[in-house]
Formats: structure tokens, sequence, C-alpha cells
């Protein structure tokens, strides 16, 4: 059973967390502590396998205890939750000593799900000593932006329809920006140009919409010099248009083809992260991949 212990220095919202988490998946071992020292010493232990941390907007202690963790117990997964509404300069560095941040108001469900995903790959790594020193040395991940919680949430609710999602979307300029420029790209093939977030709604999807702000967030959260990001995108959107008709040709419907689409639009995420963290291995090798595909393409 796993063990996962929450921390938090305001124990009744740490509680009420862990308590959430404990009644969604009674599988899980759900632990509280409101002292970090008192936490640091429970995880060297090692009876637990994941830690929490949820310091409110006290980002900076959060990344302090989550530093220490990686060096004492690097095995331990750890998970960061934000409150809504932290600036980009105090949600980047919880990135870099998280293995994964999430927004503070992430519903139950939700959690428990992330938790679980993380859970089964740290179990498949311990049988690949080598690839689990290689992830555990990672110190730049991207996590998933609060609009992108929010969105999901709303897609959630069978009450919802595009003009709520819409409205939603709008709040963020940057993310309607670009959600509107690629709408209007010729992967997409609308039938005319898309001028408001709304249509595009329409055009694309809730799904594709939904992938766009993930990718679009993940994307800018690891800037890696000299590294073309907007071309690896664009080739990140060939892909999902490809998918797009391949699940159509096949006989997929509705969710199907919104599945394949999304999924080969986000194919490359792996390499982003691999691209940050191993710049002098990876990047390289990338590159002369990329070239040898080209001049197999005639160019």
């Amino acid at each position: 059973m796993p063990a996962i212990l929450f921390v938090e220095e305001e124990k009744e919202n740490s509680q009420g967390r862990a308590d959430e988490v404990e009644a969604e998946q009674p599988s899980f071992e759900v632990f509280s502590c409101a002292n970090p020292d008192a936490a640091l010493d429970l995880l060297q232990q090692g009876s637990f396998q994941c830690v929490v941390a949820n310091f409110g907007d006290n980002a900076g202690k959060c990344t302090d205890f989550l530093r220490t963790v990686r060096e004492q117990t690097p095995e331990v997964l750890r998970l960061a939750l934000l409150l809504p509404g932290d600036d980009e300069a105090l949600v980047l560095p919880e990135i870099e000593v998280a293995n994964q941040t999430l927004s503070h108001g992430i519903p139950a469900a939700d959690l428990v799900s992330a938790l679980s995903n993380a859970l089964e790959i740290a179990a498949r790594n311990v049988q690949t000593p080598g690839l689990n020193q290689l992830l555990s040395s990672f110190s730049k991940l991207p996590s998933a932006p609060t609009l992108y919680f929010d969105l999901k949430a709303l897609l959630d609710d069978p009450d919802s329809d595009n003009r709520q999602v819409a409205r939603l979307v709008s709040t963020d300029p940057v993310a309607s920006a670009r959600i509107l420029k690629l709408a209007n790209s010729a992967f997409y093939g609308l039938p005319r140009t898309v001028t408001e977030i709304d249509e595009a709604v329409m055009y694309l999807g809730t799904g594709m919409v939904s992938a766009l702000v993930l990718t679009i967030h993940i994307y800018n959260q690891l800037p890696i010099p000299g590294f073309n990001i907007e071309a690896l995108l664009k080739h990140g959107m060939a892909i999902s248009a490809l998918a797009r008709q391949t699940a159509r040709q096949i006989g997929c419907k509705g969710q199907e083809i919104s599945a394949a689409s999304t999924a080969g639009l986000l194919h490359d995420m792996g390499q982003l992260v691999f691209l940050s963290n191993l710049p002098e291995d990876y990047f390289p090798p990338w590159i002369q991949l990329v070239s040898a595909t080209r001049s197999r393409a005639g160019g």
C-alpha cells in the first residue's frame, strides 16, 4: 500500500487535502504533518513513497523544503501544490525541485490520478536503476497551469457549454492569442479566419483547446538557448492533424478522433524534458536526427 505524506504548516488545510485523497482512494495510506523538520525526519525513516508539499503562498519555504527532500531522500516522489495566482517568478523555483507541480485547488479525483500515475511510474523505475537515477537527477520539470485545471473542472460539468469555455480561456490573453494563431494555421484547415475564442472552441473542440492551453504553457516553461521551440510546436501540430485524419479514415468517431489529435499534439513533451535537463547529451543527437530526416525527405 503506497504511503503518502502531506506537509503543510497550516495543519487544518493539510489534513483536509489528505482526508480528501484518502476518501477518494482508500488503497493509499495517507498521513499529514504540520512541521517541515518533523516531516524530513519521517521521510528519512524510509516508510513513504511520496511527499506532497503545500505551503500556501510561501513558495520560497516550499522550495527549500523540497530541495532538502531531494538531497536527503531522492527516491521519494516530490509533489508541490501551488496557490492560484502565484506569479511566474514564484512558480518556476518549485518546478525545479518538484517531480510535479499542481494547482492548490485541484479536485481530489485529479490529485489522486496524478499521485497514482506518479507512483506507477516510480514503481516501474525501481526495476531499472539506471533510469531511476537519471530521472531523479532532473531539475526542470514542466507543470500544468491553473487555467488547465479550471478548464478540466468546467468540462467535467455536464451543464457547461462552449461559451463558458471560451470565457474562461479569454481570461488568459497570452493563451488566447496563441490559440487563435494556431487555429488559423494551415494545420487545422478551418473554412475561414477565426477572430474570436468562442469560434476557435467551436471549430477545434473543447478537448483540443484544453490541450493547446497545456502545450503552450509547458513549451513556454522550458526555454532552451539555441533551440527553436516554435518549430517543435509546429511539428506537434502537424502530427496532431495527421493523427486526426488517420483516426477518421479508420472509422473512429467523436472522442476517439479528439484523443488521437491531442496525443499527436503532446507526443513530443518528453523531448522537452530531456532537452532542458540534458542539453549537452540530448541536443546534438536530436539535431542530427532532424537533419537526417530532412535529408531523406528531400530537404
